[in-house]
């Protein structure tokens, strides 16, 4: 009985350290992004929407995306880390409707408000991206940063 008690209250510490570590990993990821931001594009327009952070490279003249609406767009992910931008890890055009959860939250999210036509880096941290998974080549808890070329908006007719 009390081998078992032990072993529930390690496993129970353990999992607290754990949520502690990520979360720490989170804020120092917030505090880089912030930083990275304001070094390399101090001249662009920076919106921030729910923790995604979108900087407009080439300003859109087309439709804004809202939530419902279908877009297609090109994308380039690449993992941020301290030295900046890593390995690219994904490319690729897509076609999808926001906010129906088919993208990860940050491109969901970080895509609201931009326009057909514009270019912009959407930079944010792990817990809009993979989270604590690893996918493919990127580590675990990663920050990442998304070129986009938003091509079309067909806006949503409800």
């Amino acid at each position: 009985m009390v081998k078992r008690l032990f072993l529930i209250i390690s496993i129970a510490v353990l999992a607290v350290s754990c949520e502690s570590e990520y979360q720490t990993t989170l804020v120092d990821q917030e505090s880089f992004i912030d930083k990275y931001i304001t070094s390399q594009f101090a001249d662009n327009t920076v919106i921030r929407n729910e923790g995604v952070n979108r900087v407009i490279i080439k300003e859109g003249n087309g439709q804004t995306i809202e939530k419902g609406d279908q877009v297609s767009f090109y994308y380039a992910g690449y993992v941020l880390t301290a030295q900046g931008p890593s390995t690219i890890f994904t490319t690729d055009r897509t076609t999808v409707t926001i906010g129906k959860g088919d993208l990860i939250k940050g491109l969901d999210i970080g895509l609201v408000g931009a326009r057909s036509g514009e270019e912009s880096l959407l930079i944010f941290t792990a817990d809009y991206g993979y989270g604590r998974n690893s996918v493919n080549i990127v580590p675990e808890a990663s920050a990442l940063l998304f070129q986009t070329v938003v091509t079309h908006v067909q806006k949503n007719k409800n």
